[in-house]
Protein backbone atom coordinates (compact mmCIF):
# COMPACT_ATOMS: atom_id res chain seq x y z
CA UNK A 1 0.00 0.00 0.00
CA UNK A 2 1.71 3.04 -0.88
CA UNK A 3 2.08 6.08 2.04
CA UNK A 4 0.68 9.38 2.44
CA UNK A 5 -2.07 8.70 -0.67
CA UNK A 6 -4.28 11.25 0.58
CA UNK A 7 -2.93 14.17 2.42
CA UNK A 8 -4.94 17.87 1.89
CA UNK A 9 -1.75 19.38 2.68
CA UNK A 10 0.68 16.73 1.83
CA UNK A 11 3.87 15.63 2.33
CA UNK A 12 7.05 15.72 -0.45
CA UNK A 13 7.23 18.08 -3.03
CA UNK A 14 3.72 18.86 -3.19
CA UNK A 15 3.59 20.06 0.19
CA UNK A 16 1.45 22.93 1.45
CA UNK A 17 3.59 26.22 0.28
CA UNK A 18 1.78 28.45 3.49
CA UNK A 19 2.92 25.93 5.88
CA UNK A 20 6.53 26.99 4.91
CA UNK A 21 5.71 30.51 5.39
CA UNK A 22 3.71 29.77 8.73
CA UNK A 23 6.69 28.57 10.40
CA UNK A 24 8.76 31.12 8.88
CA UNK A 25 6.07 34.02 10.39
CA UNK A 26 6.86 32.41 13.89
CA UNK A 27 9.68 31.82 14.21
CA UNK A 28 10.45 35.38 12.88
CA UNK A 29 7.78 36.77 15.61
CA UNK A 30 9.74 34.49 18.10
CA UNK A 31 13.18 36.57 17.10
CA UNK A 32 11.59 39.93 17.76
CA UNK A 33 10.11 39.44 21.10
CA UNK A 34 13.37 37.47 22.18
CA UNK A 35 15.51 40.33 21.20
CA UNK A 36 13.94 42.35 23.74
CA UNK A 37 13.28 40.19 26.34
CA UNK A 38 14.79 37.47 28.59
CA UNK A 39 12.50 34.38 29.37
CA UNK A 40 13.22 32.96 33.03
CA UNK A 41 11.65 30.27 34.93
CA UNK A 42 8.80 31.91 37.20
CA UNK A 43 9.34 30.93 41.15
CA UNK A 44 6.33 28.96 41.10
CA UNK A 45 7.69 26.93 38.00
CA UNK A 46 7.73 23.08 38.67
CA UNK A 47 11.23 21.78 38.29
CA UNK A 48 9.75 18.85 36.62
CA UNK A 49 6.40 19.25 34.76
CA UNK A 50 4.18 16.89 33.73
CA UNK A 51 2.88 16.09 30.40
CA UNK A 52 -0.91 16.34 29.68
CA UNK A 53 -1.44 12.28 28.42
CA UNK A 54 -4.82 13.57 27.10
CA UNK A 55 -3.73 16.14 24.76
CA UNK A 56 -4.07 16.07 21.15
CA UNK A 57 -1.43 17.19 18.48
CA UNK A 58 0.51 19.43 20.67
CA UNK A 59 1.93 18.36 23.92
CA UNK A 60 0.61 20.42 27.07
CA UNK A 61 1.87 20.93 30.56
CA UNK A 62 -0.54 19.99 33.41
CA UNK A 63 -0.94 23.24 34.98
CA UNK A 64 0.72 25.52 32.25
CA UNK A 65 4.89 26.37 32.59
CA UNK A 66 4.96 29.64 33.79
CA UNK A 67 7.39 32.21 32.67
CA UNK A 68 8.66 35.62 33.84
CA UNK A 69 9.53 38.42 30.62
CA UNK A 70 12.20 40.57 31.70
CA UNK A 71 12.88 43.81 29.35
CA UNK A 72 16.32 43.87 28.03
CA UNK A 73 18.17 46.29 28.87
CA UNK A 74 19.83 48.56 25.62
Amino acid sequence: MTKNIYLPFGEGPRSCIRERLGLMQSLAGLAAVLSCYSVEPAPQTVRHPRVDPTSNGVQSVIGGLPLMFKLRSK
